[in-house]
């Protein structure tokens, strides 16, 4: 997956180098324990990011007044994913 965001390249670049380190370890025991740290920390970092792309596609919306289609076509996602994202931020809102 390529990115032409400077940040998330270099975030993903040091992602894959602590990988590569991790995979390299001979101790199995400590290998299995970081490497479950990592996926919980990753799985963190993914329900934020969801979080941030709901937040901003939710804000667009509001501060463009924009239909569904064309705010799809915007961000770049299909219109059924948006509808999902706002209804997402709905649910959020309300709990």
């Amino acid at each position: 997956m390529e990115s032409d965001d400077e940040d998330v390249t270099a975030l993903l670049a040091a992602l894959r180098q602590g990988m590569h380190a991790l995979r390299s370890r001979d101790d199995t025991p400590a290998k299995f324990k970081a490497a479950s740290q990592l996926a919980e920390g990753l799985r963190e970092f993914a329900e934020e990011a969801a979080a941030l792309r709901r937040d901003v596609v939710i804000a667009i919306r509001e501060n463009e007044k924009l239909k569904l289609r064309p705010l799809a076509g915007r961000v770049g996602i299909s219109t059924t994913r948006l509808h999902q994202l706002i209804k997402a931020g709905e649910k959020d809102q309300k709990g």
